[in-house]
């Protein structure tokens, strides 16, 4: 039995990385802001990126989760700047729901029409003064932290756990930019004044479950991490090879041996982490919800160390912009926080199995 990639996998991720290479390298992500990031956007579209998960009668892929994971992590090892985290929740927000908002929806998203934001942060933990309420599908309240905030559309949970759909242009909706140490995405803050949501609901009774899109948001975020952290990882052997000190390359001394080694020790067993949680997701094991919790809690706390010990064997270059770690550094620490941070994901775990 093969447990790693099938082939059909390794040209898809093959192809994402040609074009990632030619367009996301240090120069570009220095430059960020400028035109060259819609034609990143341009190629990926062309590539189907934003079409994964949706079904081909709607011009997606098809795929599964754990495919939408694999293509997150490679995303991560670029630092790639582009939304998608929204895009892919509601992908599987909408493989369930009226055949009306499904063709409403998701062409647009396919075709790469349509950019999604993800305003789910108080359902990861309190934020003081932070909640959305639906009254009769109209929406009140503020949300922080809200992922991939350029876009047309935010997806919206309510209080209650329903989920909502509003466009940006929205009457009496406020959408601030909220600055953080991560440059190659976008974050805001949106306060809703009684705001029309189109409530997503399913083909019967109910609607999508929360806490099943948001153990996937947790999973391609997961995966992200796991990218970047493989990328520090891969420019520290390198740098190591190339840096010579006291007549030696630094490679050799076993200190420098020790630190690469103990980072790749830490992060290989994440990706079977990460896949095996989302193989569950996937089939829909009443496990999944849990997986996905203590994945992103775990991959936070080993990413935390390879952005530290990574940076270390850099020495003083490490700190440089000319060096470029500081994208996967504080992209790693964003991610640490996006929809929950280790301690809370661990109680929620906790939760779920009813040991709180």
């Amino acid at each position: 039995m093969n447990f790693g990639t099938s082939e059909n996998q390794k040209i898809l991720l093959d192809a994402l990385a040609r074009i990632l290479s030619d367009r996301v390298p240090i120069s570009a992500l220095r430059k960020l802001g400028n035109d060259s990031s819609l034609t990143l956007r341009d190629d990926l579209v062309s590539f189907g990126l934003f079409g994964l998960l949706v079904d081909g009668e709607f011009g997606g892929s098809e795929l599964k989760v754990i495919d939408g994971v694999l293509v997150s992590e490679r995303l991560g090892y670029f630092a790639t700047p582009t939304p998608y985290v929204g895009g892919m929740v509601l992908s599987l927000a909408l493989r369930d729901a009226d055949k009306v908002l499904q063709t409403k929806y998701l062409k647009q998203l396919s075709s790469g029409e349509l950019r999604v934001a993800f305003a789910a942060a108080e359902h990861c933990g309190a934020k003081e003064g932070s909640e959305i309420v639906a009254r009769e599908g109209t929406l009140f309240g503020r949300s922080l932290f809200v992922v991939d905030c350029d876009a047309d559309v935010i997806l919206v949970p309510s209080n209650d756990e329903k989920l909502f759909l509003v466009s940006v242009t929205s009457p009496n909706l406020t959408l601030r930019n909220m600055n953080t140490i991560d440059l190659t995405r976008a974050f805001g803050e949106i306060v809703l004044d009684g705001v029309e949501g189109e409530e997503i609901k399913a083909n019967k009774t109910g609607g999508p479950d929360l806490k099943k899109l948001l153990a996937f948001g947790r999973l391609i975020i997961a995966a992200d991490t796991l990218g970047a952290c493989q990328r520090m990882l891969d420019d520290s052997v390198t740098y190591a090879n190339q840096r010579t000190q006291f007549g030696r390359l630094i490679g050799s001394f076993q200190a420098v041996k020790h630190m690469c080694a103990e980072m790749a020790a830490k992060l290989e067993p994440c990706k079977a982490m990460v896949w095996h949680a989302a193989c569950l997701l996937d089939n829909a094991s009443e496990d999944a919800l849990i997986e996905a919790n203590l994945c992103k809690a775990h991959i936070s706390e080993v990413g935390k160390f390879v952005a530290k010990t990574a940076t270390e064997v850099h020495g003083g270059m490490g700190f440089t912009d000319l060096q470029g770690l500081h994208y996967w550094f504080k992209r790693i620490g964003v991610n640490r926080q996006l929809l929950g941070g280790a301690e809370y994901l661990r109680k929620e775990a906790a939760r779920l199995q009813g040991l709180l």
